[in-house]
């Protein structure tokens, strides 16, 4: 992001897309992503488990 570029969430639909610019809105979305960031596994894990979902659907 630029120095003089606001924070913008952007969002797309089926058949438009909108931006958020206003600080009150785009820090929601930081929170947001943030709160997702710190749960998310790292990618080896994340690996493990779908391969773990692929070896459970290949017996089932």
């Amino acid at each position: 992001m630029l120095a003089d570029e606001p924070p913008t969430a952007y969002g797309d639909t089926f058949t438009s897309g909108w931006y958020h610019d206003k600080m009150a809105e785009s820090s929601q979305y930081e929170r947001a992503f943030a709160g997702i960031w710190s749960v998310a596994l790292d990618e080896d894990a994340t690996l493990r488990v779908l391969a773990d979902g692929a070896r459970r659907y290949r017996e089932s």
